[in-house]
């Protein structure tokens, strides 16, 4: 005949949970394998031992074993019945924090948003960043069920499985069979009282550290999905998903049309119209670009391939500098007589309003 957990420890089944953890380190210390090498049934004896103790020292999973000890022997179980599976019938599922009664079925958590803000300079480049965010899930204490655990009273019926084993007589003799009990209709039992955490809601809130890449070329407002960062889930359902929102900052010396990177370059007016060279800051560093002649206020001047990729196809933009002319203000006698000359060679009278 099997023993039973108790027999197994050598207590009774009125025994407290000190004298369950005395005779268990007197077994433990008496049958661990380290101490017994040369003996082949010490494993066995002392993963048996510990098996027990784990059920015993638990008051949910002891008072499971009471009901599946008192179910057995009232012939209230099929003969090949275990205490695992009864166990299992009790529960619904596993989830995060533990084990739930009959009727929770798994549920997918939450979807988080997150508002995330960059710079412009890395929404150009890409960047990693570790964000802290408030992430809802079961209550860490009661599990997600929103009552109060230690008030869960079973079923009288059916000692929390959720059934009954009936016989009928037939042609052939008596037959057992498991119906649904009619007392708890299946559920196994019920709560009295409300969890004192949630107040009943079942939810609760956990700060989590989580690290996110951004890629190169995001957008300002773009939504970046990250599955499975988000609510846990509850009764063992899976994790939602964490929505990041992208906030770019503005940059004073840069700004973004589509995938095109804008700024602007002051050059003196003898470059805008002679042409020549001259330097511009880029988001890379500085470069050198040619200034075609003639060059007038606002024109536009293209850099290929040296604007933000595009987040989908990595094609990137350009590089578009704007032209802008700086007019000198302390200008010596010569220079103006000069400018003079070019303005009556030129047939320009600065004193027209109709004149360009």
């Amino acid at each position: 005949m099997e023993k039973t957990y108790y027999e197994v420890l050598g207590v009774s089944e009125k025994a407290t949970i000190d004298e369950i953890k005395r005779a268990y380190r007197e077994l433990a210390m008496k049958y661990h394998p380290d101490k017994n090498p040369e003996d082949k049934t010490a494993n066995e004896r002392f993963r048996e031992i510990k098996q027990a103790y784990d059920v015993l020292s638990n008051p949910s999973r002891r008072q499971k074993y009471d009901n599946y000890l008192r179910m057995k022997r009232e012939g209230r179980l099929p003969n090949q019945q275990t205490y695992q599976s009864v166990a299992s019938a009790t529960n619904g599922g596993q989830g995060t924090g533990g084990v739930y009664p009959r009727g929770y079925t798994p549920k997918r958590g939450k979807d988080v948003d997150y508002e995330l803000t960059i710079s412009f300079r890395e929404s150009y480049f890409g960047t990693e960043k570790t964000i802290k965010v408030s992430i809802p899930g079961p209550c860490r204490v009661c599990n997600g069920t929103g009552f109060d655990l230690s008030s869960y009273v079973l079923c009288p019926t059916c000692y929390g499985a959720g059934y009954v084993i009936q016989t009928v007589q037939t042609a052939n003799g008596p037959v057992s069979k498991s119906i649904t009990c009619p007392t708890c209709k299946g559920v196994g039992g019920n709560y009295l009282r409300k969890c004192s955490r949630c107040k009943g809601t079942g939810s609760d809130m956990y700060l989590e550290k989580i690290k996110v890449k951004i890629p190169a070329g995001v957008e300002n407002g773009a939504i970046i999905k990250i599955t499975s960062k988000g609510g846990y889930g509850f009764f063992g359902g899976p994790r939602g998903d964490l929505n990041l929102k992208m906030k770019v900052e503005k940059d004073e010396n840069f700004w973004r049309v589509r995938n095109n990177l804008h700024t602007k370059i002051v050059i003196s007016f003898v470059k805008a119209i002679l042409g020549g060279r001259a330097k511009v800051n880029t988001l890379k560093g500085e470069e050198i670009i040619p200034i075609p002649e003639a060059s007038t206020l606002g024109t536009e001047l293209i850099v290929e391939g040296e604007g933000f990729p595009d987040p989908i196809t990595g094609e990137r933009g350009d590089l578009i500098v704007e032209v802008e002319i700086d007019v000198p203000e302390d200008l010596t006698e010569e220079e103006i007589e000069i400018i003079r000359k070019f303005a009556e060679i030129s047939g320009i009278d600065p004193m027209d309003p109709e004149a360009p």
